[in-house]
């Protein structure tokens, strides 16, 4: 069940990056709108975690697939921007 959930997760993201473009780049352009919009700075993690955050938030009201699936493909991409820091950090 675990495997099942991880793969319709990725699949996901792989799906949607086909729709709308790499989430890295989506995710930069949205934090950089937000802190346009709001005068404070914001980071991709930053909007990726905003993100989950409102996945919690209803996976609090209404407890369904699509929804956990949406949540873990957040978490996912949550993972990646970490490693990703992380691994900047490290060879910097």
């Amino acid at each position: 069940m675990k495997n099942q959930l991880l793969n319709e997760a990725d699949n996901i993201m792989q799906e949607r990056a086909k729709v709308y473009g790499d989430y890295r780049n989506n995710l930069q352009r949205a934090a950089a709108i937000a802190s346009m919009i709001n005068g404070k700075h914001f980071t991709s993690y930053d909007v990726a975690t905003i993100l989950m955050g409102l996945k919690f938030a209803r996976i609090r009201e209404q407890k369904n697939h699509q929804i956990q699936v949406g949540l873990l493909s957040l978490l996912l991409l949550v993972i990646r921007l970490f490693l990703g820091i992380l691994f900047l950090q490290i060879m910097a």
